[in-house]
This record gives structure tokens, sequence and C-alpha cells, in this order.
């Protein structure tokens, strides 16, 4: 939770008290609503971006799909 500053729940919330860089809530974001496309989105692109904040892989992506992402 980045109002209280509770890094040891949350990546973000981490990332932002030690970089300083605070999330931009007011920008539009557009949002997944289907759970299932969001995470597999999220799982290609921790995949593909191996220096990232996230603490976990999510779902496993079959290798075979990993040449289609790039």
């Amino acid at each position: 939770d980045i109002r209280l500053a509770r890094t040891e729940t949350s990546a973000v919330s981490e990332h932002a008290h030690n970089t300083g860089h605070k999330p931009l809530w007011n920008e539009r974001v557009r949002l997944l609503t289907e759970r299932l496309t969001r995470r597999v989105k999220e799982a290609i692109h921790v995949r593909l971006h191996p220096n990232n904040i996230s603490r976990d892989s999510g779902i496993e992506i079959p290798e075979a799909w990993m040449p289609t992402t790039k």
C-alpha cells in the first residue's frame, strides 16, 4: 500500500519508496477486464523484461509461445 508505505507487501510501494517515483494515478489507464488475459500479458512481459519489480513470474508461459511475443 503506497499511501501507508507498506513496502513489504507491495513491489510498487517499495519501488516508490526507494526511488521517489510516484504512480500517476490520474493518468488514464486501459484496464484489462479479462483476468486471464491480464495475467498472460503480465507473465509474458516479465519473461521479456527480466529487470523488473515483479516479485513473481505469474503464470507459466509455454516456451513455444515465446518466439511469437517478440
